[in-house]
């Protein structure tokens, strides 16, 4: 309640106070209640429009600060931001000061040192090189002055090194004999070794390469499958055929102790059942039968057995694969159609066949020459050498390229 509203109200109740000690009737009690009611009706607007009032510029007060606030702080964001703008000029202004005056210098020292160190490697290389070139002079001197000491029978050792490297080359293409190439390879690595010639280094190198490649080629025992192969032939006249009986019956003699104490007829009945016995023998089989061979034709699958496994031997030796194989296949099968195979020695004919099949003959030959060639050209250059420089020192007029 505000403070005009507070006088009014005393002399609402002295009004009242004045009312009550006065009679009246009923129909002016009403009025007078009625009137003193409507009283504060009247003044209820006047107040309601005064609230109103306020609370509007309260808002607007409300409504002024907040404007207020935002503009304040939109000056302080610029204020905010013109500080950062400044300071971000400040430390560039900063790295441009310390990258002028300290690291431009440090970038243009480094760069010296780097010409310096290129120059430096540079010098170092083609010293190196010259130090190289200064190691192959002193090892073909040394070469030449041992050769001078040695004479003709460094020569004739050179020669035998070229000898055996060829010999490596014709084992491995002609013959296709990879153990044989490479024994006289590792003999020809030996004898350059004792030879201490620092000129031979490389083509020592190259056959050092060329064993390792040898090694790893599969490496069958040809010379002991051959074997096997022709014990095999010598056992094939020995091979039971199926059908086959013995062409000489043997019957069983009886034991004379036996027939002593037997009467005549027992006698002659014992004598007849043991004579049938050895003579029929009852076998039970699932197969169809075979009817005997005639010996012609016994005679030529022997012969035919027998070719088959030379053939084998043969390819085998000539490193054909496929031909071997297939003719140890055609073998097998040979016997397990017109041989006993119940037999021990057809059963160990074929145990022994099916051993050798399973070695790997096929590989392909790797190249073994450069070596050889190496060395015919490092003798005929010292064969040059020794006719420019002087013929007498080369009588028997071999140049060492032969």
């Amino acid at each position: 309640m505000t403070e005009s509203q507070r006088p009014e109200e005393p002399a609402r109740e002295a009004d009242t106070a004045d009312a009550e000690p006065t009679e009246t009737t009923d129909d002016n009690a009403e009025t007078e209640t009625a009137e003193t009611a409507a009283v504060p009706a009247s003044d209820k607007p006047r107040r309601g429009g005064r609230a109103a009032a306020v609370l509007a510029v309260l808002a607007l007060l409300l409504a002024l600060a907040a404007v207020a606030g935002v503009a304040g702080l939109a000056w302080l964001g610029d204020q905010r931001a013109d500080e950062l703008d400044d300071r971000m000029a400040t430390v560039e202004q900063s790295l441009e000061t310390t990258v002028q005056d300290d690291l431009m210098p440090r970038l243009r020292n480094l760069s010296s040192q780097l010409e310096d160190t290129t120059g430096s490697v540079t010098s170092q290389g083609d010293e190196i090189a010259d130090l190289q070139q200064g190691l192959d002079d002193t090892r073909v001197q040394m070469g030449e002055l041992v050769e001078r000491v040695e004479g003709g029978t460094r020569r004739w050792k050179l020669l035998e090194i070229e000898s055996l490297l060829a010999a490596a080359n014709e084992r491995l293409l002609l013959h296709r004999d990879a153990g044989g190439a490479r024994r006289a390879l590792e003999l020809a690595s030996r004898h350059i070794g004792n030879l201490g010639d620092p000129r031979l280094f490389e083509i020592r190198e190259q056959v050092v390469d060329e064993i390792a490649a040898l090694n790893a080629l599969p490496d069958p025992d040809i010379e002991g499958m051959a074997l096997t192969l022709s014990s095999l032939v010598e056992q094939v006249p020995d091979l039971t055929l199926k059908s086959e009986m013995s062409a000489n019956y043997d019957a069983e003699t009886p034991d004379p102790d036996t027939l002593i104490d037997a009467p005549g007829w027992q006698h002659f009945v014992d004598s007849l059942g043991t004579a049938l016995e050895g003579m029929f023998t009852i076998r039970r089989s699932d197969e169809p039968h075979q009817p005997l061979m005639p010996p012609d034709e016994a005679y030529f699958l022997y012969q035919n057995l027998t070719l088959k496994l030379q053939s084998a031997r043969l390819a085998l030796l000539q490193r054909q694969g496929e031909v071997y194989r297939s003719n140890l296949d055609s073998a097998r099968q040979w016997l397990k159609t017109y041989f006993d195979t119940d037999a021990a020695g057809v059963a160990g004919v074929l145990e022994q066949l099916n051993g050798i099949s399973k070695a790997g003959i096929d590989w392909q030959a790797p190249d073994i020459s450069d070596s050889l060639v190496a060395m015919r050209a490092f003798l005929r250059e010292q064969a040059q050498k020794r006719l420019s420089g002087n013929p007498d020192q080369n009588p028997s007029g071999n140049n060492g390229s032969e």
